[in-house]
């Protein structure tokens, strides 16, 4: 894979229920679709996490 993008959002969901939160609590979610080097999808990924379980770092680099 040589790109990745990645959305991560709050939001409240019915997904809370999978994750033995109460109906309608807010929960993160992601979705992610990284790419080849020819441009062509090679993973994709819909998650979901209860928010006092996940943590995100990101490093930025200037090319």
């Amino acid at each position: 894979m040589s790109v990745a993008k990645q959305r991560i959002a709050a939001n409240a969901s019915e997904s809370a229920l999978l994750l033995f939160l109460p109906k309608g609590a807010v929960v993160l979610t992601m979705t992610r679709t990284a790419f080849e080097n020819s441009a062509r999808a090679g993973e994709f990924g819909q998650h979901c996490y209860a928010p006092d379980f996940y943590s995100f770092e990101n490093t930025l680099v200037d090319k």
